[in-house]
């Protein structure tokens, strides 16, 4: 009796702490507690240790482990560079000390981010990560002066890894062909795959990796060594970003990569020359961002008409569109059969590398295949480039019927011409006049103006004066000069 009164009592006492604002988080249950710990970065996990004694033990136990340190090393001062390798050697001793006294539970997240670690530490981490099968595992690292990290695709398992990130250079063998059965996030920066078995550097003709369930792929300038083929079979990607860059600027591959994805939603494609690749199936395409550039490195001017017609193809599906103004110069040059983007409803052109002579009819004949364009998007493409009594007789079918929306970057300057206008010099509006005067469901036009234009409100007042003046099919267009 006497033990129930003073369990009692005991409650009653922790209840009226509670109600005079006392120590709350203290009296959440054990699980709560270890999901609020795991959610911190592991430093201050452990941190909390020292908070109350019932806390010493209960870091050991958490299921997400993320282990952070920025620190580069690289200063020339002396002691600067001493103080900084003693910060890497008590960062090192930390994560050593974590792995030692963690009881091993289920772990569901290991990230770990650090430059200028030691490469024999480093090892010893990813062995650790191995054994402990892993669901989530994300590993960044900078090893300067160091051998390249070398992973077999083979020690991970399979049947426990959804999402694996691997952010560093590094070497990731794989077997002729594997299948990643239950990763669903893949993200490979600056890794090089290669085969398992190879010696030396024989040529093999295929690698198949098939990923039954995964949803998101970045490859960004990774390389595929000593391969001709590649084959990804992944019927449930949503999400594709490669930037296929040569590493460090090293030429490029000769090697295939076929993507098939039949699920996939979004595609962002960027090719400097390294590898080709194709994406088959994109039934499901809603939105593709592209920059494709230099592939004559690889092709004579024949093999680059079969690509590019192949790859228009692929991406014909696409509702939303993103294209580098170099890659128009590329996709749509002679001999191409142009295939109708029927989908197509918003389309936006981004600079690089220039603009070219003759860009504005190239974007013409792709309207003119695009029925149902919405909107068009050409942000900076304008600028240092005059569009001089730009007139062009063919109207796409878009501007008849669909096209509402229309934003120009910055307006190029004719400042070889001597100014019509007395207050201001010459800008070029012969593109805006174009689309004013043909687009006849035309809501909103929307153009950036130049530097100058915005320091004067005069000058800027007298250049949307002009704007207005100008014909329009659309009486309903409001212009906007921002």
């Amino acid at each position: 009796m006497d033990a129930i009164v003073s369990t009692s009592k005991s409650k009653t006492q922790k209840i009226a702490n509670v109600d005079r604002g006392g120590d709350r988080i203290s009296y959440l249950p054990e699980s709560v507690l270890h999901r609020i710990l795991s959610l911190l970065p592991t430093k201050e996990a452990f941190a909390t240790s020292i908070l109350r004694t019932e806390w010493k033990c209960l870091w050991i136990s958490i299921d997400s482990l993320d282990f952070w340190d920025l620190s580069q090393g690289c200063c020339s001062d002396q002691v600067a560079r001493t103080e900084g390798r003693s910060r890497k050697v008590s960062f090192m001793d930390f994560v050593d000390k974590v792995l030692i006294f963690h009881d091993e539970c289920d772990i569901q997240k290991f990230s770990l981010t650090c430059y200028n670690c030691d490469l024999s530490r480093i090892e010893l981490w990813i062995s650790w990560i191995i054994m402990r099968r892993i669901p989530e595992v994300k590993l960044e690292f900078g090893v300067y002066g160091a051998s390249l990290i070398v992973f077999l695709a083979t020690v991970f398992n399979y049947g426990t890894l959804e999402v694996l990130k691997l952010m560093m250079k590094s070497v990731f063998k794989v077997p002729y062909c594997i299948c990643f059965s239950r990763l669903k996030t893949l993200h490979l920066l600056r890794v090089k795959v290669r085969h398992m078995g190879s010696v030396g550097n024989p040529l093999i003709q295929e690698h198949i990796l098939r990923f039954p369930i995964l949803e998101e792929l970045v490859m960004d300038y990774c390389e595929w060594m000593n391969v001709k083929n590649v084959k990804i079979c992944a019927p449930e990607l949503k999400s594709c970003i490669i930037h296929d860059n040569p590493l460090d600027g090293r030429g490029y591959y000769d090697c295939d990569v076929k993507v098939d994805a039949k699920s996939l939603l979004s595609l962002n494609y960027t090719c400097l020359g390294s590898c080709e690749y194709s994406f088959h199936n994109l039934c499901s395409l809603v939105s593709a961002s592209i920059n494709v550039d230099c592939r004559e490195r690889r092709y004579n001017l024949e093999e680059l008409d079969n690509w590019a017609n192949k790859f228009l193809t692929e991406i014909s599906n696409a509702k939303i569109l993103t294209l580098a103004s170099a890659t128009i110069l590329k996709l749509y040059g002679t001999n191409l059969q142009i295939r109708t983007y029927s989908n197509l409803t918003h389309l936006t052109v981004v600079k690089s590398h220039g603009v070219f002579s003759g860009f504005e009819v190239l974007l013409l004949d792709l309207l003119l295949y695009s029925p149902n364009l919405e909107s068009i998007v050409l942000p900076k493409v304008l600028e240092d480039f005059w569009y001089e009594d730009f007139e062009n007789e063919m109207v796409p079918e878009c501007l008849s019927t669909h096209l509402k929306e229309v934003k120009l970057g910055i307006l190029s300057e004719n400042i070889t011409l001597e100014p019509k206008y007395g207050s201001f010099r010459e800008i070029d509006l012969s593109l805006v006049k174009y689309f004013l005067k043909n687009a006849k469901v035309l809501e909103k036009m929307t153009i950036i103006s130049l530097d100058y234009l915005s320091e004067d409100p005069g000058v800027k007042k007298e250049v949307h004066e002009q704007l207005l003046m100008l014909p329009k099919a659309s009486m309903s267009c409001v212009i906007d000069l921002s």
